[in-house]
């Protein structure tokens, strides 16, 4: 799969879905209070709403199938909702279907010329159908509308790293740095960039800036001693857990995790640890029942990689499909969560011959 491709799903479908619980099925009139009958177009509209969360919770249960359907209809009925095509497009893109996902992303950008998404499912769009010099000014010329945001940073320097020997990209992170230099997810890009190119000390030096920003930002394990954090504010019991898992004592990491999970029932960092943990003993369902203890909205990268293992040894496929789909979204280019995920539509596309 091409690295310009970010695959993310959940994340897009909220923007053109309703919070309204509505259940599929007839209603009849006679249930319906009185009130004013729609317009035509407010009734597309409502109904191209509905379809939207249809879809959004048939991604959350890993239907593609039923999501691409719900997808479908709700772009048909609103030829105006750029997130509803974008979100379109990039799942026919994970569905290893870029001719079928262009027109979607091409009408994204045309309902919304200024969505920083749109641009970005456009170029992921050409870059797959082996237009990558398209790809690549398309997303060039995007550079100074959308030069504040996160996610079109990190989409460049994912450009220039996959052009040349990664010249360009380091010449565009060091003006993202001259030009945005407050702000700290510049310097957590950066970090990204040299930590990619080997560069440890310049890495630890970036994410040490972004942390002084935002230290809220999230590190790197392989930065956090290197920036003094290994021991800050973390029990000692879970220090010394973490060394256990670090010398591959797994018995005894395993113990000293339980002990805190029975303490810290909700702690996310102690709760990874032990599904970590489970997973090298291969105890992979006790190890994926670990993991659902952790709310949705805190699982991190690395989580859902570990979640994503635990479904492809379980043969869940779908399930491991969207889990590194937001990978890619979070980390574009991790190479694991590439492999992964054409392994695993390797396997969805045999099973749907049989």
């Amino acid at each position: 799969m091409n690295r310009y491709t970010t695959l993310i799903l959940l994340s897009l479908l909220p923007s053109c879905a309703t919070s309204t619980v509505v259940e599929r099925g007839t209603t009849s009139s006679s249930s319906l209070p009185n009130s004013t009958p729609l317009e035509l177009g407010e009734w597309k509209d409502s109904r191209a709403s509905v379809l939207g969360t249809f879809a959004f919770r048939a991604l959350e249960r890993g239907l593609l199938e039923e999501a691409q359907g719900y997808l479908q209809e709700a772009c048909e009925l609103n030829a105006e909702d750029s997130a509803c095509h974008a979100a379109m497009a990039r799942l026919l893109l994970a569905s290893d279907n870029p001719e079928a996902a262009l027109p979607y992303a091409r009408q994204a950008l045309d309902a919304e010329p200024d969505s920083v998404e749109a641009l970005l499912v456009w170029s992921a769009a050409l870059a797959e159908n082996k237009r990558e010099d398209e790809a690549g000014k398309a997303l060039e010329a995007g550079l100074e509308m959308h030069s504040q945001s996160p996610e079109y940073a990190r989409a460049m320097v994912t450009h220039y790293s996959s052009s040349d020997s990664g010249e360009a990209a380091n010449k565009y992170v060091e003006h993202m740095l001259a030009t945005r230099p407050e702000s700290a997810s510049s310097w957590s890009i950066a970090g990204d960039l040299y930590l990619a190119g080997g560069q440890i000390n310049a890495a630890a030096t970036a994410y040490g800036e972004a942390l002084r920003l935002n230290p809220d930002t999230s590190a790197p394990s392989v930065l956090r001693s290197r920036l003094g954090l290994s021991n800050a504010g973390i029990d000692p019991i879970l220090s010394a857990a973490t060394q256990a898992e670090k010398k591959g004592d797994w018995a005894g990491a395993e113990r000293l995790y339980r002990f805190l999970a029975e303490s810290k029932e909700n702690d996310h960092e102690v709760l990874s640890g032990l599904a970590r943990i489970l997973s090298e003993r291969k105890s992979y369902i006790q190890s994926a029942k670990i993991l659902e203890r952790i709310p949705e909205a805190e699982l991190d990268w690395r989580d859902r990689l570990l979640q994503a293992k635990l479904d492809i040894r379980l043969s869940r496929w779908e399930a491991a499909q969207a889990s590194l789909l937001i990978i890619l979204h979070e980390r574009p280019g991790l190479r694991a969560a590439e492999l992964l995920l054409q392994h695993v539509q390797q396997k969805i596309a045999q099973r749907n011959v049989k």
